[in-house]
């Protein structure tokens, strides 16, 4: 036998009403158990399916007992008994066990038992029949009374009454034969009928005894089947018939109370599936948000591990205390705050996003909604709140907004032109990163700007001085012109002279020294033009690099106004108010670019002109070196005067179409002098409209580097021609400003 440890001498009672329900198969191994059996016994349902039924087997409960409880059960007969079982603990509990097989189809298949609880005089019977098995005081009968009690107990009801009818009988036919003996013929026929008469009448209640039992039988076991449909004789009149109607009824009643049942089943079955997806939805809910419980009073009932850890506290630090712990003490005490609880008392919920105080005074944003659970009268008997920890998100949400108006400060200082403006609050992460982003970006507009005026001044004043330049030239190609055509006349004096007085040539050998006199001094007239014109290209050529620079100034501005507008969409709104700085940023870029364009296009005509006028001079200086080499040969042959005067002639002839020619070059040389000169004041007017425009913009310094021109005062001539003295220009070298970018082209403008 199994004995079960450990044991305790505490009783547990079993309640009115209580039924304990297993069911096991044929070798006593657990199938079933309800949740009174498992509450009774302490095991969990785990522990006793696939377990042997002895699990709760006590050990003062004898073997015989159980010995008798399974010969019955494999007879395939039911057992009724009082047993005392074991807790899982060692306690005990006394029940009146019912154990009967359940068949199908003639078979027995499992055995279900059920436990009632028992009177305590019952109780004592029991304990005190465990005791007489266990000293095995009881006293026995003797064999043969036990053998034959039996007997009669197995006998079937009509081999019991076909003995009742022989003892019966025997008699009777005896007093029959004495009947008989006497000749008493009429007691004997009346003895005889009375005889056959209880024969027949006792065989036929026995059969109706016999027949009617085994019909109740099957029908009890079809009832165990849950089979309640009877078919039997309902017209009989006496007692069986009303049996088998009330068999009948009952049955009649089982199967509508059956379906009845199986419908009610099928709603369970349907409303526990319900109920189970209800369970899972609330578990999985506690598994993913803060939830706490309240009274009706505002007392704390429970709290899950989400809340606690978002709150800080233990469960023991909060249960039975105040919703007040999580709020401010101020608010607390508010009108607000105890309207807040009338409404939830009323049964309305409240939703929304609440500043919390957890443990230590940390403040915890939570997204909750304070639901009021309703009682089977409808009304409020307790508050759930679910809530989600937002902290995170509403801090950095603030931390954004923050941002933000930085930002949008800083923006606005821009749009009004101030770049010393920048964000001075301190962020962290990508925060911070933007923020120095900012700065950097200001400061930077802030450089170029201040680069770019410097700039703007160096080139207004250095088309100043083109100007002043110009116009110098221009002044010195006049007088070039007046000496051209006071040569062009001496020239037809020596001309009438040489053909008037070749028989002179005392007077012709002086005109021809003054002649090479002359010639000396236009060859050094048209040297000086020819570096005044050199000079000119120079600073043609400097100014088309002044150009260029604010051409690539123009660009780099442009670009970086184009980025901060992309920046600017990216910011979205925000960004809207420096998006309209920089597309005029972009515009003023755009049209200095055009006047570096149109500036460019001028200087680069003004110079291919100068070119040109250099080519003349060229030539003409080769001209007035023939003169000299001319006039040099007419004084070696100033005897033969006479005779080569023709020759003269025709060769003064050709001095007059080159000084001619000369004199056209000076006057196109001084057209295109005066068009530079008019072009560099339109440069200088383009240039302080760009000055003005920079101005708009408030800058904490200019560049630290100075760019000043240095400037010469160029005095032009105002001798007479045949005074003028050629003075030499002296070269202005241009500071060119520190530049990173390359060159930006015309087509690149075009495609940017």
């Amino acid at each position: 036998m199994k004995v079960n440890m450990p044991i305790t001498d505490k009783e547990i009672v079993m309640s009115k009403d209580t039924f304990l329900v297993t069911r096991t198969d044929l070798d006593g191994i657990i199938t079933y158990v309800n949740d009174a059996f498992v509450e009774v016994t302490g095991f969990s349902r785990e522990e006793l399916l696939g377990s042997s039924h002895n699990i709760t087997r006590h050990p003062d409960v004898s073997e015989s007992l159980y010995q008798d409880l399974w010969k019955s059960l494999k007879a395939d007969k039911p057992w009724k008994g009082i047993i005392k079982n074991r807790t899982k603990n060692g306690d005990y509990y006394w029940s009146e066990t019912n154990i009967t097989p359940i068949f199908t189809k003639g078979k027995a298949r499992e055995y279900l038992a059920v436990r009632y609880e028992i009177k305590p005089d019952a109780q004592r019977q029991a304990t005190f029949q465990q005791e007489k098995r266990k000293s095995k005081t009881a006293k026995t009968r003797s064999d043969a009374t036990k053998g034959f009690s039996k007997l009669l107990k197995e006998l079937s009801i009509w081999k019991k009454g076909m003995i009742a009818m022989t003892v019966l009988i025997l008699p009777n036919i005896y007093l029959l034969y004495l009947f008989v003996l006497e000749k008493n013929f009429l007691s004997t026929g009346i003895l005889c009928f009375l005889i056959a008469t209880g024969f027949i009448v006792l065989r036929d209640l026995l059969a109706s005894m016999d027949c009617g039992l085994e019909a109740i039988v099957g029908i009890s076991y079809r009832f165990l089947n849950d089979s309640f449909k009877i078919s039997t004789d309902l017209s009989r009149k006496d007692q069986l018939g009303d049996c088998f109607r009330a068999l009948f009824s009952l049955g009649v009643k089982f199967n509508a109370d059956l379906a009845s049942s199986r419908e009610n089943e099928k709603h369970l079955k349907e409303k526990d599936l319900i109920n189970k997806d209800y369970v899972r939805q609330i578990e999985a809910i506690d598994k993913s948000q803060p939830i706490v419980q309240f009274k009706m009073d505002g007392t704390i009932i429970s709290a899950n591990d989400l809340f606690l850890n978002a709150m800080g506290y233990t469960l023991a630090e909060i249960i039975g205390r105040h919703h007040r712990l999580f709020v401010d003490p101020i608010y607390a005490n508010s009108v607000e705050y105890k309207r807040f609880w009338e409404q939830l008392n009323l049964g309305q919920h409240d939703i929304g996003e609440y500043k919390r105080v957890g443990k230590g005074g940390k403040t915890v944003y939570l997204h909750a909604s304070y639901n009021p659970i309703l009682d089977n009268d409808g009304k409020p008997y307790k508050v759930v709140k679910y809530a989600a920890d937002v902290t995170q998100e509403t801090l950095s949400n603030q931390t954004l907004e923050k941002f933000f108006s930085d930002i949008g400060l800083v923006m606005e200082n821009l749009a009004n032109g101030d770049l010393t403006q920048h964000i001075t609050n301190d962020y962290e992460g990508l925060y911070g990163q933007c923020k120095n982003n900012v700065n950097e970006a200001v400061s930077k507009f802030d450089d170029v700007f201040s680069r770019v005026r410097e700039v703007a001044n160096f080139v207004e004043t250095s088309s100043q001085e083109i100007s002043a330049g110009n116009n110098n030239l221009s002044h010195r190609a006049e007088q070039q012109a007046a000496n051209l055509e006071e040569t062009a006349a001496s020239m037809e004096q020596l001309t009438g002279i040489v053909k008037s007085t070749a028989h002179n040539a005392k007077e012709a050998n002086q005109i021809v020294n003054s002649t090479r006199d002359l010639a000396i001094k236009g060859g050094d007239v048209v040297k000086l033009a020819i570096a005044a014109m050199q000079e000119i290209n120079e600073s043609s050529n400097q100014i088309a690099e002044i150009i260029s620079v604010i051409d690539e100034i123009a660009f780099q501005t442009n670009l970086l106004a184009l980025n901060a507008s992309v920046e600017a969409a990216r910011a979205g709104e925000q960004g809207r108010g420096f998006s309209v700085v920089a597309s005029e940023v972009r515009n003023l870029a755009q049209r200095s670019a055009a006047a570096a364009k149109q500036s460019n296009e001028l200087i680069q005509n003004s110079v291919q002109k100068v070119r040109t006028g250099t080519a003349f001079v060229d030539q003409t200086g080769q001209a007035l070196n023939e003169i000299v080499e001319s006039v040099g040969k007419a004084n070696e042959i100033v005897g033969k005067i006479a005779v080569a005067s023709a020759e003269q002639t025709s060769g003064l002839d050709q001095v007059n179409l080159a000084i001619v020619q000369l004199d056209e070059i000076t006057q196109q040389n001084a057209a295109l002098a005066e068009q530079a000169s008019a072009a560099s004041i339109s440069m200088s007017e383009q240039i302080n409209n760009m000055i003005a425009l920079l101005n708009f913009f408030k800058m904490k310094s200019v560049v630290n580097y100075q760019i000043k021109p240095k400037t010469t005062a160029i005095i032009a001539s105002t001798s007479k021609p045949q005074a003028a003295s050629a003075q030499t220009p002296v070269n202005r070298p241009l500071t060119k400003p520190p530049m990173t970018a390359n060159t930006t082209t015309d087509d690149e403008w075009e495609e940017f």
